[in-house]
């Protein structure tokens, strides 16, 4: 009798304290960061990368994952781009992220501007580097890195904003193979 009741009040131990562990898929974030290279500002995440889509339409973007894209300006007090009077879909919209071959760039532009934009590797290396001409309302840059190897890579994206000012967009890239 006290054998049985020993084992019943250990399974009952064991059941619960198997019951307090999860075993559904999770995700750690090990560290984040930011980093200024050649005066660029940079967010990055290590340990997950889980970006694989942003949705927007004039009110609203949504991204999956945890990096959101945000501008760099000049200070670090600068407000969000909602609040300096332009809107979100000033903002650029880059993808497949991860990406093997091609990297799509939109973006929706009040006026014609000239678009910069550089690739680092993860060493700080430019890899790639233009300046587009985009006009006004909707465009759309193709970015082949087909000939890079696999890695995480940095896209700065710099382009005016309403009043003219430059303004810094940096996103972090996985090219896979």
């Amino acid at each position: 009798m006290q054998r049985t009741k020993i084992l019943s009040l250990a399974s009952i131990v064991f059941f619960s304290a198997m019951s307090l562990q999860g075993f559904s898929q999770q995700g750690i974030n090990v560290s984040s960061h930011s980093a200024t290279i050649n005066g660029l500002k940079f967010d990055y995440s290590i340990g997950e990368m889980t970006l694989v889509t942003t949705e927007r339409n004039a009110n609203l973007i949504v991204t999956q994952g945890l990096l959101q894209p945000s501008s760099s300006g000049s200070g670090a007090d600068q407000q969000p781009a909602t609040a300096s009077g332009s809107t979100l879909s000033d903002l650029i919209k880059v993808y497949p992220n991860p990406t093997e071959n091609i990297l799509f760039v939109e973006s929706v532009e009040a006026s014609a501007a000239t678009i910069q934009y550089q690739l680092f590797d993860a060493l700080g290396k430019v890899v790639l580097s233009n300046n587009i001409n985009w006009e006004a309302g909707p465009n759309k840059l193709s970015l082949d890195l087909k000939s890079f190897a696999a890695g995480a890579y940095y896209l700065m994206i710099r382009k005016p904003n309403a009043q003219g000012n430059l303004e810094n967009y940096s996103y972090k890239i996985q090219k896979t193979n």
